[in-house]
C-alpha cells in the first residue's frame, strides 16, 4: 500500500505563464517574493500553461522545518536573500491543475502520488 507523506509547509499552487511564475497561497496571499528560489526552478523546468498544486517546505537534513518557513515569511525585503541562502525552500509538487492552460484532472484521477512518484527527491523541486 503506497501512503502520501505529511507535508509541513505551505500549500501553493504555481501558475506557469510565458512572463513567469507566480506562487499563491491558499488563502491568495502572493508567496513569489517569499520564494523567489521556487519560482525560478518551476519556470526552469515546468512550460508555459501549466498549473502546479504542491507544497512549499524548508528541510533540515531530512526534516521539515515549518520555523524555517515561517521566518521567511517575516522576513524584510532586504535580509531576504541572505534568508534564501541559508534557507533554500523545496517545492513539493502533488498534483497538475492545469496543462496547455486547460484544467487537467489526469492526476486527480490517477491519484495525486502517480504524478510526483518520479519527480527528483532533491533539488528545489521535489
Amino acid at each position: 500500500m503506497w501512503a502520501e507523506p505529511k507535508w509541513d509547509g505551505y500549500r501553493t499552487v504555481a501558475p506557469v505563464d510565458p512572463a513567469g511564475v507566480t506562487l499563491w497561497s491558499r488563502q491568495g496571499k502572493e508567496l513569489s517574493r517569499i520564494f523567489p528560489e521556487l519560482c525560478a526552478a518551476v519556470r526552469a523546468q515546468v512550460p508555459p500553461g501549466v498549473v502546479l498544486d504542491g507544497e512549499a517546505l524548508i528541510w533540515h537534513g531530512d526534516r521539515q522545518d515549518f520555523e524555517a518557513l515561517q521566518r521567511r515569511l517575516v522576513t524584510s525585503r532586504a535580509d531576504l536573500p541572505a534568508l534564501v541562502g541559508e534557507l533554500p525552500a523545496s517545492f513539493a509538487a502533488f498534483d497538475v491543475l492545469a496543462i496547455a492552460g486547460r484544467t487537467s484532472g489526469v492526476c486527480r484521477s490517477r491519484g495525486a502520488g502517480s504524478c510526483s512518484r518520479n519527480w527528483p527527491r532533491t533539488g528545489p523541486l521535489r
